[in-house]
């Protein structure tokens, strides 16, 4: 079986599907900080996209924190493509 291919990864504000399945991706950023914790962050989002797969698949996408290896946030899902050449898209 291939490996598949993450074809793009964001952090938004916010993210939106219009009516024809377009994706509206706000508020793009990189970083997360804050001056003191414990941090209430407000609501945000993760955009995925991933090719090369077939058929039903899990995924799992965990946010660490970089010095401690500590899974902050872990997100758990299930996708499926119907052909190597889609891409699916992961908005969890």
């Amino acid at each position: 079986m291939a490996e598949p291919v993450l074809v793009g990864l964001l952090f938004a504000d916010r993210i939106i599907t219009e009516n024809n399945g377009k994706k509206g991706i706000i508020g793009t950023f990189s970083v997360f900080s804050a001056k003191a914790f414990p941090v209430v962050f407000p609501p945000w989002s993760i955009y995925a996209a991933v090719t090369n797969l077939t058929g039903k698949h899990t995924f799992s996408i965990n946010l660490v924190h970089d010095d401690t290896m500590q899974v902050i946030l872990p997100i758990n899902g299930e996708l499926n493509a119907a052909t190597p050449e889609d891409v699916v898209e992961l908005t969890p």
